[in-house]
């Protein structure tokens, strides 16, 4: 999009006329705007189809709020490239954190899909790649923008660090139950342990199994 700090070339030359012209390219509105579309749709058909007990089905349509918008953000890396020409504010290092958004996202939704084991490993490392790219983008090839969070991520990865925390207590307060049956199975162990009868039986139960 046009910012201040960027420099057009201009002809001073008599009757030469310049069009200016700030409507955002078709592709700014594909990642910006329509990007949204599918997750929205993904969300809604994930709970529908939830419910009526397709668990396959409904895993399809949440990877679909991964895929798809990754999908629809290296479309618009490679319109800015195709229409580098066309739009001066545009070039190939403006392309860069669409590549790495885009990319990301559709590796995230693979991974629902395929191998869910690795779903939550992955957030964290989908964060970083997007923060990194979105602020390399903003600090280093644009220069005029601050540091900046990817807004999908962002969400994703306070989820993910919610779970977390739940788990932990979760674990703590289980581990807090059950204490004095453990403390019960320690003694009764003990007691085993001391007579070398009774631990030698039980080596040999141990070696069996």
């Amino acid at each position: 999009l046009p910012r201040p700090a960027i420099r057009y070339d201009l002809s001073n030359a008599r009757d030469k006329l310049h069009h200016f012209d700030l409507t955002s390219p078709w592709f700014m509105h594909v990642g910006t705007v329509i990007v949204y579309l599918p997750i929205v749709v993904g969300c809604l058909l994930c709970a529908v189809v939830g419910i009526m007990g397709y668990t396959e089905g409904s895993r399809a349509c949440f990877a679909l709020n991964f895929w798809m918008p990754g999908l629809l953000e290296v479309v618009t890396a490679l319109g800015m490239l195709l229409n580098d020409s066309d739009y001066p504010q545009t070039s190939t290092l403006l392309t860069s954190y669409w590549w790495v958004l885009g990319l990301s996202s559709m590796i995230f939704g693979v991974i629902i899909q395929f191998k869910d084991i690795w779903f939550m490993p992955y957030i964290p490392s989908h964060f970083v790649l997007t923060f990194a790219g979105l602020n390399v983008h903003n600090i280093y090839i644009i220069k005029d923008l601050g540091v900046g969070v990817p807004f999908s991520p962002a969400i994703t990865m306070v989820f993910w660090l919610v779970f977390l925390m739940s788990r932990q207590l979760l674990l703590r307060r289980t581990l807090n139950t059950i204490r004095p049956d453990t403390d019960l199975y320690e003694m009764a162990w003990q007691t085993v342990a001391e007579q070398p009868e009774q631990l030698a039986a039980c080596l040999q139960l141990d070696a069996i199994t």
